[in-house]
Protein backbone atom coordinates (compact mmCIF):
# COMPACT_ATOMS: atom_id res chain seq x y z
CA UNK A 1 0.00 0.00 0.00
CA UNK A 2 2.65 2.36 0.89
CA UNK A 3 4.72 1.72 -2.44
CA UNK A 4 1.09 1.86 -4.44
CA UNK A 5 0.78 5.50 -2.94
CA UNK A 6 4.11 6.54 -3.59
CA UNK A 7 3.69 5.28 -7.44
CA UNK A 8 0.45 7.46 -7.28
CA UNK A 9 1.22 10.61 -6.73
CA UNK A 10 4.65 10.44 -8.88
CA UNK A 11 7.00 9.93 -5.98
CA UNK A 12 8.98 7.59 -8.57
CA UNK A 13 8.71 10.18 -11.44
CA UNK A 14 12.42 11.79 -12.80
CA UNK A 15 15.50 11.76 -11.03
CA UNK A 16 14.53 12.14 -7.71
CA UNK A 17 11.93 9.28 -8.19
CA UNK A 18 15.18 7.03 -9.30
CA UNK A 19 16.85 8.07 -6.04
CA UNK A 20 14.14 6.83 -4.46
CA UNK A 21 14.19 3.77 -6.48
CA UNK A 22 17.64 3.31 -5.47
CA UNK A 23 17.26 3.82 -1.82
CA UNK A 24 14.41 1.16 -1.35
CA UNK A 25 16.35 -1.43 -3.76
CA UNK A 26 19.51 -1.11 -1.99
CA UNK A 27 21.46 -2.35 1.10
CA UNK A 28 21.90 0.35 3.11
CA UNK A 29 19.43 0.22 5.95
CA UNK A 30 19.48 3.92 7.03
CA UNK A 31 18.53 4.68 3.00
CA UNK A 32 15.28 2.55 3.31
CA UNK A 33 14.23 3.62 6.06
CA UNK A 34 14.34 7.28 4.78
CA UNK A 35 12.80 5.93 2.13
CA UNK A 36 9.62 3.64 2.75
CA UNK A 37 9.17 6.42 5.40
CA UNK A 38 8.00 9.04 2.75
CA UNK A 39 6.08 6.24 1.11
CA UNK A 40 3.71 5.27 4.41
CA UNK A 41 3.64 9.44 4.87
CA UNK A 42 2.44 9.74 0.73
CA UNK A 43 -0.13 6.51 1.66
CA UNK A 44 -1.26 7.93 4.96
CA UNK A 45 -2.08 11.63 3.47
CA UNK A 46 -3.78 10.62 0.44
CA UNK A 47 -5.39 7.24 1.72
CA UNK A 48 -5.97 7.78 5.42
CA UNK A 49 -6.70 11.59 5.24
CA UNK A 50 -7.81 11.59 1.70
CA UNK A 51 -5.64 14.33 1.15
CA UNK A 52 -4.20 15.65 -2.81
CA UNK A 53 -0.41 15.50 -2.59
CA UNK A 54 1.86 16.72 -5.09
CA UNK A 55 5.45 15.50 -4.42
CA UNK A 56 9.07 16.81 -4.07
CA UNK A 57 8.24 20.87 -4.29
CA UNK A 58 11.10 23.48 -3.22
CA UNK A 59 11.86 24.33 0.18
CA UNK A 60 14.35 26.95 1.49
CA UNK A 61 17.23 27.81 -0.73
CA UNK A 62 18.37 24.84 -2.98
CA UNK A 63 16.38 22.15 -0.60
CA UNK A 64 13.62 19.61 -1.83
CA UNK A 65 10.87 18.82 0.56
CA UNK A 66 9.19 15.50 0.22
CA UNK A 67 4.94 17.30 -0.49
CA UNK A 68 3.04 19.92 -1.26
CA UNK A 69 -0.54 19.04 0.08
CA UNK A 70 -3.13 20.63 -2.00
CA UNK A 71 -5.41 23.19 0.45
CA UNK A 72 -8.26 25.89 -1.15
CA UNK A 73 -6.07 28.45 0.52
CA UNK A 74 -2.57 27.95 -0.36
CA UNK A 75 -0.13 24.58 -0.15
CA UNK A 76 0.41 23.22 3.08
CA UNK A 77 4.47 22.14 2.55
CA UNK A 78 5.86 18.32 3.74
CA UNK A 79 8.90 17.52 5.54
CA UNK A 80 9.16 13.79 6.60
CA UNK A 81 12.12 12.69 9.21
CA UNK A 82 12.70 8.71 11.01
CA UNK A 83 14.96 9.59 13.87
CA UNK A 84 15.68 6.41 15.74
CA UNK A 85 17.94 5.42 18.61
CA UNK A 86 19.77 1.73 18.47
CA UNK A 87 17.99 -0.49 20.79
CA UNK A 88 21.15 -0.59 23.20
CA UNK A 89 21.26 3.04 23.34
CA UNK A 90 17.31 2.96 23.85
CA UNK A 91 17.26 0.61 26.76
CA UNK A 92 20.20 2.93 28.62
CA UNK A 93 18.96 6.37 27.31
CA UNK A 94 14.84 6.70 28.30
CA UNK A 95 12.59 9.49 27.50
CA UNK A 96 15.32 11.78 27.86
CA UNK A 97 17.24 11.25 25.15
CA UNK A 98 13.95 10.92 23.15
CA UNK A 99 13.08 14.77 23.86
CA UNK A 100 16.66 15.21 22.80
CA UNK A 101 15.88 13.62 19.48
CA UNK A 102 13.45 15.35 18.57
CA UNK A 103 14.50 18.75 19.98
CA UNK A 104 17.37 18.16 16.81
CA UNK A 105 14.75 17.28 13.85
CA UNK A 106 13.36 20.34 14.93
CA UNK A 107 16.18 22.52 14.57
CA UNK A 108 16.88 20.43 11.07
CA UNK A 109 13.74 20.76 9.58
CA UNK A 110 13.14 24.21 10.51
CA UNK A 111 16.36 25.13 8.25
CA UNK A 112 14.81 23.39 5.18
CA UNK A 113 11.54 25.99 5.27
CA UNK A 114 10.46 28.80 4.05
CA UNK A 115 9.43 31.99 5.61
CA UNK A 116 5.82 32.86 4.86
CA UNK A 117 4.79 29.37 4.17
CA UNK A 118 2.49 26.38 5.92
CA UNK A 119 4.56 24.19 7.19
CA UNK A 120 4.31 21.12 8.56
CA UNK A 121 6.99 18.39 9.86
CA UNK A 122 5.93 14.20 9.70
CA UNK A 123 7.95 12.57 12.37
CA UNK A 124 8.03 8.47 12.00
CA UNK A 125 9.80 7.84 15.27
CA UNK A 126 11.59 4.74 15.71
CA UNK A 127 11.94 5.67 19.14
CA UNK A 128 11.26 3.56 22.30
CA UNK A 129 9.05 5.37 24.04
CA UNK A 130 6.52 5.19 20.49
CA UNK A 131 7.01 1.77 19.89
CA UNK A 132 4.72 0.40 21.87
CA UNK A 133 0.81 1.59 22.37
CA UNK A 134 0.25 1.25 26.07
CA UNK A 135 2.95 4.43 26.14
CA UNK A 136 0.36 6.85 24.83
CA UNK A 137 0.09 8.95 27.89
CA UNK A 138 4.49 9.08 27.92
CA UNK A 139 4.23 9.82 23.95
CA UNK A 140 2.02 12.81 24.60
CA UNK A 141 4.43 14.04 27.62
CA UNK A 142 7.50 13.36 25.28
CA UNK A 143 6.11 15.17 22.27
CA UNK A 144 5.13 18.13 24.11
CA UNK A 145 8.40 18.17 26.73
CA UNK A 146 10.33 18.24 23.29
CA UNK A 147 7.92 21.15 20.99
CA UNK A 148 5.94 23.23 23.42
CA UNK A 149 7.28 22.98 27.16
CA UNK A 150 6.37 20.78 30.66
CA UNK A 151 3.51 20.91 33.67
CA UNK A 152 5.28 22.40 36.75
CA UNK A 153 4.32 22.49 40.68
CA UNK A 154 5.17 25.75 42.31
CA UNK A 155 5.53 25.83 45.93
CA UNK A 156 6.10 29.26 47.66
CA UNK A 157 9.27 28.91 50.54
CA UNK A 158 9.25 30.65 53.60
CA UNK A 159 13.07 32.44 53.51
CA UNK A 160 13.04 32.59 57.20
CA UNK A 161 11.67 29.07 58.16
CA UNK A 162 12.68 27.69 54.84
CA UNK A 163 9.56 25.45 54.58
CA UNK A 164 6.25 26.31 52.56
CA UNK A 165 4.39 29.78 52.44
CA UNK A 166 1.16 28.43 50.97
CA UNK A 167 -0.47 26.09 48.84
CA UNK A 168 1.40 24.81 46.20
CA UNK A 169 -0.06 26.10 42.59
CA UNK A 170 0.46 24.30 39.14
CA UNK A 171 1.58 25.81 35.73
CA UNK A 172 3.53 25.40 32.89
CA UNK A 173 7.03 26.08 31.53
CA UNK A 174 7.36 26.74 27.87
CA UNK A 175 10.99 25.00 27.61
CA UNK A 176 9.99 22.77 24.30
CA UNK A 177 11.98 23.77 21.17
CA UNK A 178 8.84 25.32 19.49
CA UNK A 179 8.79 28.23 22.46
CA UNK A 180 12.84 29.02 22.10
CA UNK A 181 13.32 32.77 21.67
CA UNK A 182 16.11 34.20 19.84
CA UNK A 183 18.93 35.29 21.54
CA UNK A 184 18.28 38.84 23.15
CA UNK A 185 14.41 39.01 21.77
CA UNK A 186 11.28 38.16 22.86
CA UNK A 187 10.76 36.74 19.24
CA UNK A 188 10.35 32.79 18.59
CA UNK A 189 12.96 31.22 16.80
CA UNK A 190 10.97 28.02 14.54
CA UNK A 191 7.74 30.14 13.87
CA UNK A 192 8.56 28.45 10.43
CA UNK A 193 7.07 25.15 12.05
CA UNK A 194 3.28 25.39 11.59
CA UNK A 195 2.59 21.81 13.05
CA UNK A 196 4.19 18.77 13.91
CA UNK A 197 2.66 15.16 13.22
CA UNK A 198 3.97 12.08 14.61
CA UNK A 199 2.81 9.01 12.61
CA UNK A 200 3.58 5.26 14.57
CA UNK A 201 3.10 1.79 12.98
CA UNK A 202 2.25 -0.56 15.68
CA UNK A 203 3.44 -4.35 14.54
CA UNK A 204 -0.17 -6.69 15.21
CA UNK A 205 -0.78 -10.09 14.98
CA UNK A 206 -1.82 -10.17 11.74
CA UNK A 207 -2.02 -6.15 10.47
CA UNK A 208 0.20 -3.24 10.94
CA UNK A 209 -1.92 -0.81 13.07
CA UNK A 210 -1.10 3.25 12.68
CA UNK A 211 -1.49 5.97 15.15
CA UNK A 212 -1.12 9.72 14.19
CA UNK A 213 -0.52 12.73 16.37
CA UNK A 214 -0.72 16.10 15.71
CA UNK A 215 0.48 19.12 17.46
CA UNK A 216 0.03 22.65 16.14
CA UNK A 217 2.50 25.07 16.58
CA UNK A 218 1.08 27.78 19.50
CA UNK A 219 3.90 30.47 17.42
CA UNK A 220 3.51 29.50 14.42
CA UNK A 221 3.89 32.65 11.84
CA UNK A 222 1.44 30.44 9.66
CA UNK A 223 -1.00 28.24 11.36
CA UNK A 224 -2.21 24.71 9.72
CA UNK A 225 -6.08 25.30 8.47
CA UNK A 226 -8.68 23.52 10.14
CA UNK A 227 -10.88 20.72 8.77
CA UNK A 228 -8.25 18.84 7.35
CA UNK A 229 -7.54 16.58 9.90
CA UNK A 230 -9.96 13.95 10.11
CA UNK A 231 -8.70 10.45 11.75
CA UNK A 232 -5.61 12.11 13.19
CA UNK A 233 -5.61 9.78 16.35
CA UNK A 234 -4.60 12.65 19.14
CA UNK A 235 -4.11 16.56 18.16
CA UNK A 236 -2.95 19.24 20.18
CA UNK A 237 -4.89 22.25 19.29
CA UNK A 238 -5.60 25.66 20.02
CA UNK A 239 -9.59 27.27 20.98
CA UNK A 240 -10.43 30.20 22.35
CA UNK A 241 -6.65 30.55 23.30
CA UNK A 242 -6.66 27.56 25.29
CA UNK A 243 -4.79 24.48 24.17
CA UNK A 244 -5.14 21.09 24.90
CA UNK A 245 -5.21 17.22 23.41
CA UNK A 246 -8.52 16.39 20.99
CA UNK A 247 -9.03 12.92 20.21
CA UNK A 248 -10.72 12.44 16.54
Amino acid sequence: MYLESAFACGMFDGDLGADLRARLAGRDDENFLSGITECLTAWFLTRRLGLAVTPRPAGKECSILEFAIGAPDGDILVEVKAPRRPVARAIAGGPIEDVDIIRRVIRQANRQFKVGRRNLLVIVPKLITFLFPLYEFLRRDIALRALIGESTIRVPIDPGTGGPAGAPTGGFRYSGELSKRKTGGKERRFTRVSGVLFLLEHLQPTEIKHVAMLIHNPFAAQALPGGLWTGIDDEFVGQDGRWSWRKS
